[in-house]
């Protein structure tokens, strides 16, 4: 339902002008997306400001709220800013459990390396 209120917005409100200089910035906001999950920085190819992702999702979900009370998608939107509010997200989530593994796995490699037979 979240795409669909962000769908209504952009057909009924037709909030932007797109212009061939705003794809510029698409591979710059598509690589810290990828790279840097909801931390990563994303620019605003209609003003030039840079934000993180999860601001400017936030700042998305504030102003196609009215769109979600029109579709009753005001619950999947909150979810969406819940998990944007909390930077917890698949990159953050592989940073962590990367750091995890190699604490974990070093005293197992150190044990196997010596001859020990740990199992």
């Amino acid at each position: 339902m979240p795409h669909q209120t962000l769908a209504r917005y952009l057909l009924l409100d037709k909030p932007l002008t797109l212009k061939e200089d705003d794809y510029l910035v698409y591979t710059f906001n598509r690589f810290e997306a990828c790279r840097f999950g909801l931390e990563g920085s994303c620019i605003d190819p209609q003003t030039g400001e840079r934000r993180t992702i999860a601001e400017d999702i936030l700042a998305t979900l504030d102003v196609i709220a009215p769109h979600a009370d029109a579709l009753g998608s005001n619950e999947a939107l909150r979810q969406v800013g819940d998990i944007a509010r909390s930077n917890m997200n698949d990159a953050t989530w592989l940073r962590v459990f990367s750091i995890a593994s190699v604490r974990c796995m070093k005293p197992c490699a150190s044990n196997v390396c010596s001859g020990g037979n740990d199992r």
